[in-house]
């Protein structure tokens, strides 16, 4: 069957390649509980990106855990000051200056249904080649890409390893959203649970997303080395997307509600080119809200398939022990070269302090919706991370690492489980029932005459 292989990485250099290339600079963060902020760079050549690899890559020994991410910058977007090795927060201030009033149109295709400016990379064949390799890009990740028109979410336990090196258990995940509507993103994220180290690449970044991305991530803690990390703020940036569409759509189709008596009334004083072009809007209206309403169900799917996936993560590999040592957690991943009780503790026993959880958190509003106003606990934020840093930190023991993880596992459920209740009872729901509550005869009359032969223009 045509399953997830091990061991399959992305052939950047196949002759059938779903990618183009337009090198251009690009931005790469690296994030980890040791870190007060992510930390920035610009890579802007292949120059630059041996140079980082040679310098700043993580290996997979244990000694390093947290997130590796590359932020691939939409084409066409402008270009900013390259940065090396700073925190997130200066690179937003960078950017801040150095944005105009001016509202920037972003870079789309004219058609905006099955625009491809999402496959265009910012890299050259051969970084993306190097990139491939370095962040364990799996083959799945072009069957994620080619199905634009259709959101998606998978996850796959796969053995990865490159080269000679020791091969390694990982999650594969890949992630896409609908390309119907511009601002589509997409992301892939391979993850080594042996030493909690995560590498991604989020596809089709504008500077906005940019923004949004490190400043959710500025936030985090010692929920850096959670695999969800990443595919939990691509939901939130979508779901902010789907609002904005729902918003349009219910508009325009509460206004051809509205025009139905005017249509019935005066029918004969319009021309017939007036007559076909009100019969061509009331026919999108229909057609536009029935796609999206569509479109959000597709979306709700993949939601659900990331919360159940999010429940198996707490049940498995970040379940604390309770009748032996918090190593044998991982019994259920192999580790071919050694016994999974071996795994933990030599991996991950170096790995920086995570946060503690003896005391209350604070809950951090993470949705981005000033009218909505709520807080989620979906990152929590301690105060202790605002103070310097202490000269000698111990390492949390192994099972309270877990507990950490196991906790994020579950502020990811929650959020999840908030974010589909929202989509099911305010977005494409509000579609049809709130219009109907205020417009109860209008809207009557609308669904009526769409149904009769004269109006049969309308829909089909």
């Amino acid at each position: 069957m045509d399953w997830p292989q091990d061991g399959s990485l992305y052939d950047a250099r196949a002759p059938r390649n779903v990618f183009k290339y337009s090198e251009m600079a690009t931005t790469i963060v690296r994030l980890s509980p040791g870190l007060d902020k992510p930390m920035i760079w610009t890579m802007e050549n292949m120059k630059d990106w041996k140079e980082w690899f040679d310098t700043e890559y993580p290996a997979l020994d244990g000694t390093e855990s947290g997130l590796v991410l590359i932020l691939a910058r939409r084409n066409g977007e402008r270009d900013f000051p390259p940065v090396r090795k700073v925190k997130s927060d200066e690179w937003l201030e960078k950017i801040e200056r150095h944005e105009t009033d001016r509202r920037r149109e972003q870079p789309t295709s004219s058609n905006k249904n099955g625009q491809r400016t999402l496959r265009i990379l910012p890299f050259t064949p051969d970084s993306f080649h190097t990139i491939v390799n370095k962040f364990y890009v799996h083959s799945m990740i072009a069957r994620a890409i080619s199905r634009a028109d259709i959101p998606t979410f998978s996850a796959a336990e796969v053995e990865m390893s490159f080269e000679d090196e020791q091969t390694h258990p990982a999650f594969v995940y890949n992630c896409r959203t609908s390309n119907a509507w511009e601002g589509d993103l997409a992301l892939t994220a391979t993850y080594f649970p042996h030493c909690k180290l995560t590498f991604a690449i989020m596809f089709g970044c504008p500077i906005s997303t940019e923004k949004q991305v490190l400043q959710r991530l500025g936030k985090v803690k010692a929920e850096a080395d959670h695999p969800l990390l990443m595919p939990g703020i691509l939901v939130e940036l979508e779901r902010q997307r789907h609002v904005c569409l729902v918003e349009n759509t219910i508009n325009e189709l509460e206004t051809q509600i509205l025009e139905i008596d005017m249509l019935s009334e005066d029918l004969e004083l319009m021309s017939t080119e007036e007559q076909a072009r009100r019969k061509q809007a009331k026919r999108a209206a229909w057609l536009d809200t029935t796609y999206l309403r569509n479109q959000l169900s597709n979306w709700i799917v993949n939601l659900e398939k990331l919360q159940n996936h999010a429940d198996e993560l707490n049940h498995t590999i970040f379940k604390t022990s309770t009748t032996g040592p918090s190593s044998a957690v991982v019994t259920g991943y192999r580790g071919p070269q050694e016994p999974p009780s071996e795994v933990f503790l030599d991996h991950c026993s170096r790995t920086p302090k995570f946060l503690s959880y003896e005391e209350a958190t604070e809950w951090v509003d993470l949705s981005e919706d000033v009218e909505k106003g709520k807080a989620y606990p979906f990152y929590p934020l301690e105060p202790e991370f605002c103070k310097p840093s202490q000269p000698q930190q111990q390492p949390l023991e192994p099972d309270q690492i877990q507990d950490a993880m196991e906790r994020a596992g579950n502020r990811i459920k929650s959020r999840l489980r908030d974010v589909i209740d929202e989509y099911q009872e305010k977005l494409w729901l509000m579609a049809f029932d709130i219009i109907a509550d205020n417009n109860e005869n209008r809207y009557s009359r609308f669904w009526e005459k769409a149904i009769n032969y004269e109006y049969l223009g309308f829909i089909l």
